[in-house]
């Protein structure tokens, strides 16, 4: 039976700055819904949120973004629940991860951190509310770092091989700032209110850096994550308040205004021209949509 109350998805909810957002929009009233990879860490995220108060309503659904059949069950379990979706994190993601396939064939990094967001976007964007509705994506400022784009423009989602692991990184975020900012495009020509926006949290010290393979690097990416970056908490507050506040518009990136980047509250921040490539993002979007079968659809 569908709730009454609007949705507000947080992927990757379970820990980290996921956790506080969601601890943020419990607090600010919605039926929060978790998506995670592990159920079980998802509960005991669940309990915390929920013991904050009496009133706190708290979903947990399984969803791995990097496996289609995933995906599309959880955007049934949703569609099954609640009567709209007003808030939509795309928070999970993962860094610099060992090269592998998914059972889709997908790169398993760009799945995760791109693809999948994709796919779960085009199937809930039928149910979000379509006068209030924000999708938040996360990204990275190691998009920055992508000064040109060396891939196949006829197969841009294949990883070549030898990519460094970073530069990789950098470019599935930048992928996943292309896919809010041509999101935003086909909402305002389809005459849609929901507003498509990017956050990203600065440096956190978060476990992020969990799938590096190397342990010394994955050791030291922790230790200076934790060292030189800000609180999960904190790092959540450019999320929160592309979800939340109202000087928001679609379109627009998030980001710590402080040093470098790095920390401090969240202001708009300007976009780096590669992310705004007209034919690049349009090449992008279609070899999304054409390996996910899922087109843009609107109510």
């Amino acid at each position: 039976m569908k709730t009454k109350k609007v949705a507000a998805i947080v992927t990757g909810g379970a820990s980290g700055i996921g956790f506080y957002a969601a601890q943020k929009l419990v607090g600010s009233g919605y039926h929060v819904v978790l998506g995670v990879r592990d159920v079980i860490k998802g509960a005991k995220a669940a309990l915390q949120l929920k013991s904050a108060s009496t009133d706190a309503e708290v979903d947990v659904l399984p969803l791995d973004l990097s496996d289609a059949r995933s995906i599309r069950e959880f955007a049934e379990a949703v569609a099954g629940r609640f009567e709209k979706v007003e808030i939509l994190v795309h928070n999970a993601g993962i860094m610099a991860a060992a090269e592998s396939r998914t059972s889709d064939g997908w790169d398993f990094e760009l799945a995760t951190n791109f693809i999948g967001p994709f796919l779960l976007t085009n199937l809930l964007l039928p149910f979000v509310d379509n006068e209030s509705g924000r999708i938040i994506t996360i990204t990275s400022d190691e998009y920055e770092k992508v000064k040109a784009l060396d891939i196949n423009m006829h197969n841009p989602l294949e990883r070549k091989e030898k990519t460094d692991p970073m530069r990789w990184y950098g470019i599935t975020k930048l992928y996943v700032l292309m896919f809010a900012i041509e999101l935003q495009k086909k909402l305002e020509r389809s005459g849609s209110n929901i507003k498509s926006l990017t956050a990203h949290p600065g440096l956190a010290g978060t476990d992020l850096a969990a799938n590096i393979p190397s342990p010394t690097t994955r050791f030291l990416m922790k230790f200076g994550m934790k060292l030189m970056g800000q609180s999960p908490k904190n790092g959540a507050r450019s999320f929160v308040h592309a979800a939340l506040s109202a000087d928001v518009k679609g379109g627009q990136l998030w980001a710590p205004g402080g040093f470098g980047g790095l920390r401090g509250a969240p202001v708009s921040k300007t976009i780096f021209p590669l992310a705004l490539d007209s034919d690049i993002t349009a090449e992008i979007w279609s070899a999304a949509e054409k390996v996910t079968n899922t087109p843009f659809t609107i109510n």
